[in-house]
């Protein structure tokens, strides 16, 4: 259809339901995950070599270079190969801490959940799950004041 191309973009929209921004998202063709953390938006993806083939072992984070800016900018890129070959699997981010450069990644098979550090390229083990869980859904509390009144309600 006119007007509507294949590639993956994120939508900045008012409170009154208009599109106010588009930001073509990197390797526009491929879903990542994106996460807000340490007051930046964030998109982690596999990385893709020069044929535009996906690297199982790489993953990126990206960055919105600021508030104002439709550009995304690659904060960090990372080698998960020691991890592939310690466990025989490969991985997918199914999200992006809140308060620092970490990710969560799941294997392929869904049954081990572990975080890596993409600052200090570290991997830690979080749990292992049954399975074959697919199915991931993120969540973090909210802890604002702003939605309470002075008497904590």
């Amino acid at each position: 259809p006119k007007g509507i191309s294949n590639e993956h973009v994120l939508l900045g929209i008012d409170m009154q339901g208009k599109v106010r921004k588009t930001i073509p998202m990197p390797y526009g063709r491929r879903f990542g995950t994106i996460g807000s953390s340490q007051g930046c938006l964030l998109y982690a993806v596999s990385s893709v070599d020069d044929n535009n083939k996906i690297l199982v072992s790489e993953i990126e984070l990206w960055c919105l270079k600021d508030c104002d800016s439709k550009e995304m900018v690659l904060k960090h890129t990372a080698s998960i190969d020691e991890l592939m070959s310690m466990t025989g699997e490969k991985y997918r981010v199914v999200g992006i801490h809140p308060d620092c450069d970490t990710i969560f990644l799941v294997s392929h098979g869904g049954d081990t959940l572990v975080a890596y550090d993409m600052q200090h390229q570290k991997v830690g083990c979080i749990i292992n799950l049954e399975k074959n869980t697919q199915r991931f859904l993120p969540y973090v509390p909210l802890f604002s004041e702003s939605l309470a009144d002075g008497d904590g309600r």
